[in-house]
């Protein structure tokens, strides 16, 4: 089955407990929408859309059966650091705290041993960046980790 949404660049794709996720984005437009789809079934479900502003180039992880979604840029291409948790099973989005290197688009992101990462990218003056922010989920907090030490690209 199609994707039902608009088409659109730079959005969210995840995998989570045989469901890909998929919103955000854009490219005239950016889009605050999020869909689900079920592998086994082949179906697409409209689920709850995100509740920050719409926005380009979010970062995300996946933990503990949630999805983490926040920075990226907004309709005007500024970066943001806000960052929300969805819940597939109750279909519901909350804040969590907004991203410890400040407001940052187009980031590396990945989750690992049982914690979520994000770095790089550009900050709000558009300077490439080098570090490396960890997330922990039984925390709800922030922490720095080592830069980043290819160089800036």
């Amino acid at each position: 089955m199609n994707f039902p949404g608009a088409a659109r660049e730079a959005g969210v794709m995840c995998h989570l407990n045989n469901k890909l996720y998929q919103g955000l984005g854009g490219s005239s437009v950016f889009y605050k929408d999020w869909y689900e789809y079920d592998i086994t079934s082949d179906t697409w479900q409209v689920k709850a859309s995100f509740p920050g502003v719409a926005r380009f180039a979010p970062a995300y992880f996946t933990l503990n059966g949630k999805i983490y979604v926040g920075c990226g840029f907004d309709i005007s291409f500024n970066p943001l650091k806000d960052f929300y948790v969805y819940d597939p099973s109750g279909n519901t989005w909350s804040p969590i705290a907004d991203f410890g290197g400040g407001f940052r688009g187009g980031t590396v992101h990945f989750s690992s041993n049982g914690k979520g990462y994000v770095g790089t990218g550009v900050n709000a003056s558009f300077l490439a960046m080098q570090d490396l922010w960890e997330f922990n989920n039984n925390t709800g907090q922030w922490a720095q980790k080592n830069n980043f030490g290819g160089g800036i690209r």
